[in-house]
């Protein structure tokens, strides 16, 4: 036999095993459209019709053989042997027709095709199609070839080839066998595909995470089971077991358990790969998508987050999610395990590259020399990269809207086989006083399709308020009925930060500390503080001496002209851990704020001391009433954080510095110069 009916299970159940934790190689930040739907759909009943129909040839072939002895193999699918009238070849045409129909014809696009990598051996070698896939004409080829190897592995598993001529009782045994356990695996792959046909359409994703792999919702296939042990229990009483050359031939007991066995291991991998191929080679590429922090906008329910500032309001605010940042990656293997691979940049194919190139001095222009001169752009003619659209953030009753662009490339390593995932991220923050306390950015409202190129929304608010605009990313509070874009932009009277604050960014899906370094500011010179700002330098943030000293800018114990710097704004100067990284002032001041106007998370996040405060008279708009009390945050020492390593859905975390801004408000309302904590939950998609 060409495969061990246990050994084989195994190897099925640690496939499923690893598809359940993480082993996808595309991760998809919104549900299939209809067309897509219909295009897996069709391939999972193009797979079921195949598998099936080829059991049925090999059992017939069996059923003759049985009787009349002739000298074929009937667990082979081709015409010389089981099928000698095309049937199944007609099956296979009719699988590859079907997806060139449905997926090609229909013009969808590479969402679905980027669940299917790889052909699987043999395949892969059998077809010499090539790694990647990379179009629906090589998955309909490939998949025929699987649903061929499928059957015939079967075949062999539960038919054998015994000696034929065979006594009667052998051939109504073998007839049962065939016959009963072949409609029990029928009623598995029709029913389980519908399942996962019914979960797509209402929105899932991935064949591993809606449960229809094990789905009985009905009781169809457990009933089609007893149906068919009790066949076979009546029907191979008589036969001798040992001339039957199946997967057990002492007892009934051990037979029926090990066909149902072999059936189980054939539905699970032919439902498997009707929906995911998963890659045999390295990748050369990856794309992260930030997770939302509230379901909206196509984005799911995710931990990104943002803790800004010492004194606590600006913790816990969600940041831009569901935009695209494509890197090149090299690996130390050219196959799994993959090993380290090195980050090395921004990938210039990538799917926002282009809309996220954009001039220094002008974002709302496209430009092509990122890190470089490019004479579209006006001024300086400096071509940047912008690490996704503008970011709203509001706290303490003091909106702002950043642009956040590359200083350097990106760099770093990611482990497509484990997550492990390193990335170092030197930004310039431009920070902009808001618009309002409840739009800190200007929105892209009305575009029909996001991140399509096409300026079909209107910017609303900025520069270009009224003009049009193409949807690049979301914000679970302050865009989530429309977007962000780069084409709508703050006013630069509005800047705040001049060339921007330096940032340095190490995300990790590993563990991060941030420790109280440094003394804090008068009448608190005795307490510790996360951090200043060198004395040489005020626009470098700093969390040691030895951080300045690198550059030359003295020693790491400046506010350089930020709020006077404090360990928190507890009354008792006492962060209480409450579990995990996370830290309340028990002893107060409590945070009171306008309880209609929430962030994604549920808290207020416009502060107020009466309900007059909240009215449409003092800012503006209808927040409520004043009775949304919180415990205010605080950051523990030290400011600690973990990431998680996952291949499709990594959570990667960073503690850094913020230096001042211009602004006195701004400053004093979170608590700058001072530490953040960013939580950042990516899909991410490799590219082959």
């Amino acid at each position: 036999m060409r495969r061990n009916s246990i050994l084989q299970a195994a190897v099925v159940v640690s496939w499923l095993l690893a598809v359940g934790q993480g082993t996808s190689d595309a991760f998809h930040t919104e549900s299939y459209e209809a067309l897509e739907v219909k295009c897996r759909s069709t391939i999972a009943k193009g797979m079921t019709k195949a598998v099936t129909l080829g059991q049925k040839v090999i059992n017939k072939c069996h059923k003759d053989r049985d009787k009349n002895g002739t000298a074929i193999d009937c667990n082979l699918l081709d015409g010389s042997n089981a099928d000698a009238k095309g049937k199944f070849a007609k099956a296979q045409a009719k699988l590859t027709a079907g997806i060139q129909k449905t997926c090609t014809d229909s013009g969808i696009d590479d969402d679905v095709l980027d669940e299917y990598v790889s052909c699987p051996e043999p395949c892969a070698t059998d077809t010499g199609l090539p790694n990647p896939l990379g179009s629906y004409s090589r998955l309909g080829q490939c998949l025929a070839c699987v649903a061929r190897e499928e059957a015939e592995e079967l075949g062999l598993a539960v038919m054998g080839l015994p000696a034929a001529p065979l006594g009667s009782s052998e051939q109504a045994c073998r007839i049962a066998i065939g016959k009963f356990y072949g409609k029990y695996l029928k009623i598995q792959l029709k029913d389980r595909s519908k399942c996962q046909s019914s979960a797509e359409k209402k929105g899932a994703l991935h064949f591993a995470d809606t449960g229809c792999a094990d789905a009985d919702t009905k009781g169809k296939i457990a009933a089609m089971l007893l149906t068919a042990e009790s066949a076979v229990s009546e029907s191979c009483a008589a036969a001798n077991l040992a001339a039957l050359d199946s997967c057990a031939n002492t007892n009934l007991a051990d037979l029926k358990a090990c066909l149902e066995s072999e059936h189980d291991v054939t539905g699970d991998e032919s439902l498997n790969r009707s929906y995911h191929l998963p890659a045999t080679i390295c990748p050369v590429g990856i794309t992260t998508y930030t997770i939302a922090g509230a379901p909206v906008a196509g984005g799911p329910l995710g931990e990104t987050h943002l803790d800004s500032g010492w004194n606590g309001v600006g913790h816990g605010q969600d940041i831009v999610h569901n935009y695209a940042t494509s890197v090149s990656v090299e690996c130390t293997n050219e196959s799994p395990p993959c090993g380290t691979c090195s980050v090395n940049g921004l990938d210039p194919a990538g799917e926002q590259y282009a809309a996220f190139t954009r001039c220094a001095q002008d974002p709302t222009i496209v430009c092509s020399n990122p890190f470089g001169i490019d004479a579209v752009c006006p001024g300086t003619q400096e071509c940047v990269y912008f690490l996704g659209p503008p970011a709203p953030l509001s706290a303490s009753n003091t909106p702002t809207c950043g642009l956040f662009r590359l200083e350097d490339d990106i760099t770093g390593t990611y482990d497509p086989d484990t997550g492990d995932f390193e990335q170092s991220i030197s930004l310039r923050a431009v920070i902009h006083t808001g618009i309002a306390l409840n739009k800190p950015c200007p929105v892209c409202a009305g575009d029909p399709v996001a991140k399509d190129g096409l300026k079909q929304g209107t910017c609303q608010g900025g520069t270009r308020n009224g003009l049009g605009c193409d949807v690049q990313g979301f914000d679970a509070t302050f865009a989530a009925g429309e977007g962000l874009s780069l084409d709508c932009v703050p006013a630069p009277l509005q800047n705040i930060t001049g060339q921007g604050l330096a940032l340095n960014l190490d995300l990790t899906t590993a563990s991060v500390s941030l420790p109280f370094n440094t003394n804090c500011d008068f009448p608190l010179n005795s307490e510790l503080c996360a951090c200043a700002v060198c004395s040489g330098d005020a626009s470098q943030a700093c969390n040691s001496d030895a951080e300045c000293e690198a550059t030359q800018s003295g020693s790491c114990s400046s506010a350089g002209g930020g709020a006077a710097r404090q360990p928190n704004a507890c009354d008792d100067l006492t962060c209480t851990p409450i579990g995990g990284d996370k830290g309340l002032c028990l002893a107060g001041p409590d945070v009171k704020a306008c309880d209609s106007v929430i962030r994604a998370n549920g808290s207020g996040y416009v502060l107020c001391e009466s309900d007059s405060e909240c009215q449409v008279g003092a800012i503006g708009f209808d927040a409520g009433k004043c009775t949304d009390v919180q415990t205010r945050p605080c950051f523990l020492n030290p400011i600690a954080a973990s990431g998680t390593p996952d291949p499709d859905q990594a959570v990667m975390v960073a503690s850094f510095c913020v230096p001042p801004t211009s602004s006195t408000g701004v400053n004093s309302a979170t608590g700058l110069p001072g530490p953040s904590r960013v939580t950042v939950e990516l899909g991410i998609d490799r590219t082959y």
